[in-house]
């Protein structure tokens, strides 16, 4: 490599695809380059005129054209890396269109501590609507949404060189591609084979959700069918080059499942027969058949063809080790009491054991290693994590120096509700006591490495626990470790080693990233198991010899054992639900745990809130930074200024990422991990990402109908916001007095930019209407009378229509006020999507795949009338809100959701951004609740009713019903799992919505038929 005055190198190898590749080129130069890139095609023997084509560009950006005879693609990029002058270098595929800030976002990921990046790739609309582009689509969705949930971690299967950076010190030290894989142009494995080789280094490798390109899907059915055969063969070769990775790569081709054994035993037949099913089915997926049939059987075919490439090369070996185990510890002390005396380990014997271990070649992993490995990382053969249960003081004193001395890390499983106390579990049946570490002990032992796990409240079997207790029990260890200041517990050691669906289920739902059990029926742990991960249990009279030989030979479960734990769990399961039913008869809540919501800006020295704090012991807090939502944080709440430092902690914490890439693009310095306990950030400066600059004239209406008296709280909040110039549009819709004129007209006295309009027709869509005729600004802002907006409100409404040309309507955070009883905590569930989402979101006609089969015609995604913003002139072109629906009407909602839909059709895009927070007041009682969602149901079908009658949206609507039905079919089961099992929903409120769902399409035809009627 030479000299490093570039920034990126962004290296494009090609063949025979000139006029794709012209427009990829072009995508580049238009990129926001801050720093210098060069830009490195390779010309991989192409004989269609690229390198002459190349030769005539004039770009703003250096430009190298390598003209190389065909090798294959490993070689090209390679050939481009060797000239390459960049300190990252940026891989794309030819048929890849670039977002202008990809660039950007692969840089930010790489400050954030990555050494390698892959982004987000969907499909360009240039590309053949098929049953192929519509497959790629459906993968890039669901790996993103995998991704996100672990926190962009990558895995062997994740990493594709259509768009990848690397650092090039870690590209020059794995050696860069091997050429043999794709020499003679053979496709696929040499992505998979770098980024083996680079986890296998110790790399993080990193997805950047918001680095996008659009790949120029052109590839026939007979090509993909071929590639899948030539990625079989290199699959079979890496599976011998990387003892281990076979396993994982045929497992990503479900090679253990039964259609993946029918595939293979068919790949051993005679071809003539699948070569004429192949050619029928690659005729109709070429004539753009998308049929479920079509698709069914075409998946087939690759499928054969895959494994057909496999046995060509000698198969996958899978028989070699994973390489990962998992050791499980208790007392490190010479103990004498027969009860607890046989999981106790000597302090001598324990020694031995460590140095059995370094000199048999272990390699020593954390829990990072190991989450990252059942995200699919390999691991180095032989690796090992040390885990110790109980929280033993004995830890500290016999086995940390221990580690210490050889740089080990370990994970100490705390029993939440003992910490400084004994094994009290054991103490019970008879046993001696044996002292806990402290609060104090615990952090001393992990600052020196030790990662701190839940072990449970009490240690209780688990799978014996009715369901309230089990959630309670597992989420408040979690909570309590959370509170010693040390790290989230990520991980928990099932007491006993005993679990079942049940428990695993309640793990999962708690928030653990995985958990330990003891022997399972899989020998090492893999994603598959990752709330059931197998370890091997060290006991007393484990001798060195014996623990290397249990390593070698894991213990595992006779099935037969697994099937009866199975079964008990389904009838503690069963047995719990009855419990429940006796419990809380009728549905009646057993009582809620008040939760205090507010707001913190880590930039601040105080936490706000719309309802003042009680008594509450739980704290639910919005974390923001220069007023930019983070993310939600729970913590328990003392009412003391330790709750700020807590909340420090738990944002560098659990929010992390978006914390970040906040000081990333403001460009601020990020705090080193030794500098974060009572860090504060410097003042908003105007390279914050949340710094709005705007002159436009923004009218906010508001609704209200005889509310005189709880209409002022909205108001003071109003004239509150920080955003000029604003005014304030107060409709008054069919009063029954002058009390709301009078009220409004003393604070229009007072500030000029506040106005009364009175709407003399009933329903919520006749006044926002009207508002929208006496709104003088460019812009118009909607929100509810029971709303109270923050001050940077408007400020993050003009981000949203800032961020693109075509958003005609922007959407907000609308976070709940309080919980304080079941209805509040009912409501908070059931409409979560309004407020638990602090991630900008963009809604417009291309994006159906990213938002699955409903869309655009899904409820909840895009927003809610509580907070949303207009462009005046698009929201006049749609013709305003359908006054047949709304509340006032008969039908009593769905006017939101029927604005949505028509922006998005007439060809507009709504942004949803979280900076816009508005906090909004549930129904604080069951009967204000119950005809709450009874509105909720018959504005949705109403709406529904309105597409239905509409002959340009009917065909549409109609091939979603299956869908939407079974959407419908699902509220109560998600709605239940976010109350969990302490609070039951109120009597009848999922019965009232569904009653509504019913009603809707009748009183739409009704409010129709009134609105015609001669006024």
């Amino acid at each position: 490599m030479n000299a490093t005055p570039f920034r990126f190198s962004i290296i494009v190898p090609t063949y025979n695809r000139r006029d794709i590749l012209l427009d990829t080129v072009a995508s580049v130069a238009a990129t926001v380059r801050p720093w210098p890139c060069e830009l490195i095609v390779v010309v991989d023997g192409s004989t269609d005129g690229t390198a002459e084509a190349l030769g005539e560009l004039v770009l703003p950006l250096p430009i190298k054209v390598l003209d190389l005879p065909n090798r294959g693609a490993a070689a090209a990029r390679n050939a481009g890396a060797a000239v390459a002058r960049g300190r990252v270098l940026l891989f794309l595929d030819d048929d890849m269109i670039v977002e202008p800030d990809l660039i950007i976002e692969h840089d930010k990921t790489l400050l954030a501590g990555a050494d390698a990046v892959v982004g987000h790739i969907q499909i360009d609309d240039r590309s053949p609507v098929n049953i192929l582009t519509r497959g790629v689509e459906r993968w890039a969705t669901e790996r993103r949404v995998r991704l996100d949930l672990s926190g962009g971690r990558l895995g062997v299967e994740d990493f594709l060189t259509g768009q990848l950076s690397v650092r090039t010190e870690w590209f020059t030290k794995v050696g860069g591609f091997d050429r043999a894989l794709t020499a003679h142009g053979t496709f696929g494995g040499e992505d998979t084979d770098l980024v083996y080789r680079l986890l296998q280094e110790g790399a993080r490798a990193r997805f950047a959700p918001n680095a996008v390109s659009y790949q120029r899907y052109v590839v026939s059915a007979e090509q993909n069918i071929r590639q899948w055969a030539q990625a079989g063969q290199s699959d079979a070769m890496l599976s011998r080059k990387h003892p281990g990775l076979g396993a994982v790569l045929s497992a990503g081709h479900r090679g253990d499942t039964i259609d993946g054994r029918l595939a293979q035993a068919l790949s051993t037949l005679p071809q003539a027969p699948v070569r004429a099913l192949s050619s029928r089915v690659v005729r109709r997926v070429n004539r753009g058949r998308m049929d479920l049939a079509t698709e069914f059987v075409f998946a087939k075919v690759r499928d054969i063809a895959y494994w057909n490439g496999v046995r060509t090369r000698g198969g996958i070996v899978r028989n070699a080790p994973t390489g990962v185990s998992i050791l499980a510890y208790h007392a490190i002390e010479e103990i004498d009491d027969p009860r607890v005396a046989r999981y106790s380990v000597a302090p001598e014997r324990f020694a031995a054991q460590i140095s059995a271990l370094v000199e048999a070649g272990y390699t020593f992993i954390d829990g990072d290693d190991l989450l990252e490995h059942l995200e699919g990382r390999p691991l180095k053969p032989r690796s090992v994590l040390l885990t110790f249960d109980d929280a033993y003081e004995s830890m500290l004193t016999h086995a940390a120096p221990v580690l210490e001395r050889h740089g080990i890390p370990a994970v100490v499983c705390v029993v939440s509700d003992e910490i400084g106390g004994y094994n009290a579990w054991d103490v019970a049946h008879g046993a001696g006591k044996l002292p806990l570490l402290t609060a104090e002990q615990l952090g001393e032992i992990n600052g020196g490495g030790w990662e701190l796990a839940s072990h449970s409240r009490r240690h209780d079997h688990l799978t014996a626990l009715r369901d309230a207790d089990l959630r309670a029990d597992l989420t408040g260890s979690r909570t309590a470790v959370a509170a010693l200041g040390h790290g989230e517990a990520r991980f928990l050691a099932y007491p006993y080693g005993e679990h079942d669906r049940r428990v695993r289920a309640r793990t999962r739902r708690a928030g653990y990233a995985a958990a330990f059990a003891l022997a399972t029926a899989r020998a090492h742990p893999f994603r598959g198991n990752r709330y059931a991960l197998p370890r091997v249990e060290v006991r007393r009279d484990t001798t060195p010899v014996e623990l290397l030989h249990a390593l070698a030979h894991p213990a595992r479960l006779d099935p037969r054992d697994v099937v009866r734990r199975e079964l008990l769990g389904l009838a503690s399961g069963v047995q719990a639900s009855f419990r429940r039913a006796r419990i809380h008869p009728g549905g009646e809540s057993p009582g809620v745990t008040a939760i205090w919501c507010g707001d913190f800006d880590l930039a601040g020295d105080a936490t706000s809130s719309m309802v003042p704090p009680r008594d509450e012991t739980i704290m639910r807090v919005l974390v923001r930074l220069h007023g930019e939502p983070l993310g939600y944080v729970t913590l328990p709440r003392t009412g003391t200024p330790r709750d700020l430092d807590e909340i420090r902690a738990a944002a560098w914490r659990e929010l992390g990422d978006p914390l970040v890439a906040h000081l990333i693009e403001e460009g601020a310095a990020i705090p080193e991990e030794n500098e974060r306990y009572g860090w504060r950030p410097a003042g908003q400066t105007r390279n914050c990402p949340n710094h709005v600059v705007s002159d436009a004239l923004v009218s906010v209406v508001v609704c209200t109908r005889d509310r005189s008296e709880s209409l002022p709280d909205c108001l003071d909040r109003l004239a509150a916001v920080t955003y000029r110039p604003v005014e304030f549009v107060i409709v008054d819709n069919a009063p029954s007095d002058d009390a709301t004129r009078a009220v409004v007209e003393r604070y229009a006295a007072a500030d000029d930019r506040f106005r009364y309009v009175r709407e003399p027709r009933p329903g919520l869509s006749c006044a926002r209407n009207a508002g929208l005729a006496a709104a003088r600004g460019p812009y118009l802002a909607y929100t509810d009378d029971d709303v109270a907006v923050d001050s940077g409100w408007i400020h993050g409404l003009i981000r949203g229509f800032q961020r693109r040309d075509d958003v005609a309507c922007v959407t907000g955070l609308v976070c709940t006020a309080a919980i304080s009883n079941g209805a509040e905590a009912y409501f908070d569930a059931r409409l979560a999507s309004w407020s638990t989402r602090c991630r900008p979101q963009f809604f417009d006609m291309s994006m159906s795949d990213r938002y699955g089969v409903l869309y655009p015609f899904s409820a909840g995604i895009f927003g809610t009338g509580a907070s949303f913003a207009f462009d005046r002139e698009r929201l006049v072109r749609a013709g305003g809100f359908d006054e047949a629906l709304g509340a006032g009407t008969p039908t009593r909602g769905g006017e939101d959701l029927d604005i949505f839909v028509r922006i998005l059709l007439d060809g507009g895009a709504i942004a949803y951004e979280p900076a816009a927070v508005v906090w909004h007041h549930h129904r604080a009682d069951d009967e204000s609740l119950l005809k709450q969602m009874y509105g909720y149901g018959s504005g949705l079908t109403a709406y529904l009713t309105k597409l239905l009658l509409d002959p340009s949206t009917r065909a549409q609507l109609l091939r979603r019903v299956p869908a939407g039905l079974l959407k419908i079919a699902q509220i109560r089961t998600r709605t239940n799992e976010r109350l969990g099992d302490t609070v039951a929903a109120p009597q009848g409120a999922m019965r009232r919505e569904f009653t509504g769902f019913l009603a809707g399409p009748l009183l739409y035809l009704r409010a129709r038929r009134a609105l015609e009627r001669p006024r």
